[in-house]
Formats: C-alpha cells, structure tokens, sequence
C-alpha cells in the first residue's frame, strides 16, 4: 500500500468508516483512534434512530446532512482525518449515499472471530443496559436459551450483509479481529494509521480507554447455551434464497425479458453517445 507522511498528506481531509456489528470491540477501538488524536472521532455520528452520537451532545441533530457535517468538521482531527463507525441498523435508517457524501472514505472492517461469545455479550448488554464496564448494571441479566439464539441470527446476517456490501462495491476492508485488537492494540492502530496516510499515531493511555466487558457469566451462560442447543443434524437458515430458488429466480426473469425484448441491462447514455 502506498503509504504518505503527516507532512506530504498535509490536512487533505480524507477518512475512515468502521463496519461492524454491536460487541465487536467497536466502542473499545473508537477510544483507541481518538486518543491519538490523529484518527478522527469515529463516533455513532449516522445513527438515524433519535439517538446522540455521544453523551458529549445534549442536543444532537436528526438531520442526515447535519450529521454528515458533523463528520467532517468535529469528527475531524486536524491533520485532517474523519471517521466514524457504522453498524448494519445505522446504513438502513440512513439515505444509501452517504458513503458518497464523505471524501476519500476508506473502510475498516472490525470482527470478532466468535460470534457466539459476542452474541452472549450482547444478549447481556441488552439485559442490563450496560455497554461498558465501566457502566453500572440496570438489571441483573437472565439466562435466556432463545434469546442468545435472536442475537447470534442478528450478528451472522450483519456480517454477511457487510460482505456482500464490500464485494458489490468492489472494496477491500481492511480487516481487524477482535483478538487481535485485544492482543496489540497499538498494532491495530498504526495499521488504520497507514491506511489514512498518517506516518505515526500512539495510543496515549491517560485518555479514558474502556475495558473488555467478559466475565465468568459469560463462560457460563455459554457453557449453558451448548447444553441446550447442540445440533449436528441440521445447518441454521437465516432466511437466505435456496440455490435452486436463486436460479430458478434468474430464469423467470430471463424470460421475462426475452418476451418483453428488453437488454438485460440499462445503461444511461452520455451526451456523446445520444
């Protein structure tokens, strides 16, 4: 990857979109980014639901193009990078451009590599209202079989939804688990560094850094949900076309366009080409 320094990329504002899934470590690397000062404030600043992008905004706008200026002014540093994070929910409440709306948008693609662990931490997260440690517990969670079930659903689909949405759009992400955030944080965080042309970007400590959420409830509420849930005799469905639906799909809709005599595709013309 081709790669500036601070001096040569200068404040040219250009930035980076988290995409991931809620448990993913994704308020952990938020924290991370916008310690070093150099990587933007990759806040919830997209939301589309009523909701703030931080509990720094007592009134925070609704208004899409807004909040998309918000982006580039105070989820900016000033070397010149944006960021910000989105989850599958925030893209669907919000108008499909607003990818085009952000200047030289690079993608980072934040996962975990058990989806069960994350599917148990956010059946409890969702339970008592507690999305950090350092949060107080609303309510004392309880172990709900069919409920951890709905969440691992709701994080396999979103990852296959960010997926198709990188393939469709021809981007490669870059890619960071989880674990390896965990492990290096400060490796993580010069890898986004690189891809946003920033020569160095250090992790400062004295800023507020919150910690992983796991404990042993965790370990037992998965050691619970293996007891009640082991099936080797059938593959989960999360409501994808079958292949034979998929081509039997494309061949109505051949068909349809050969009695119609339409092309398969419609491009727009040009001025020249009219």
């Amino acid at each position: 990857m081709f790669k500036t320094t601070d001096r040569t990329a200068s404040n040219r504002t250009r930035g980076f979109v988290v995409c991931s899934n809620p448990r993913s470590g994704s308020t952990y690397l938020i924290y991370l980014a916008k310690s070093t000062g150099k990587l933007g404030i990759p806040y919830e600043w997209l939301r589309g639901d009523g909701g703030t992008a931080s509990s720094d905004y007592e009134h925070y706008p609704q208004n899409e193009s807004e909040q998309v200026r918000r982006v580039l002014t105070e989820g900016r540093t000033p070397n010149g990078v944006y960021s910000l994070k989105m989850f599958p929910e925030h893209f669907d409440r919000r108008t499909k451009g607003w990818a085009t709306s952000l200047p030289d948008l690079r993608y980072v693609y934040l996962a975990r590599e058990d989806i069960l662990d994350q599917a148990i931490s956010l059946a409890i997260a969702r339970q008592t209202g507690s999305y950090m440690k350092e949060t107080p517990e609303r309510a004392k969670p309880v172990y709900d079989c069919d409920q951890i079930l709905n969440c691992l659903r709701f994080i396999a689909a979103g990852e296959a939804r960010w997926r198709m949405f990188f393939a469709i759009n021809a981007i490669s992400p870059l890619e960071i688990s989880y674990n390896q955030l965990l492990h290096d944080p400060q490796k993580e965080i010069s890898r986004i560094a690189q891809l946003v042309d920033v020569e160095e970007a250090i992790i400062d400590p004295s800023q507020f850094l919150p910690t992983p959420q796991t404990t042993e409830r965790n370990a037992g509420w998965r050691d619970r949900f293996l007891d009640d849930s082991t099936n080797f005799w059938a593959l989960p469905s999360l409501g994808a076309p079958t292949l034979q639906d998929t081509f039997l799909a494309a061949s109505l809709a051949a068909n349809s366009r050969v009695r119609s005599r339409q092309p398969r595709f419609h491009f727009a013309r040009t001025p020249s080409q009219s």
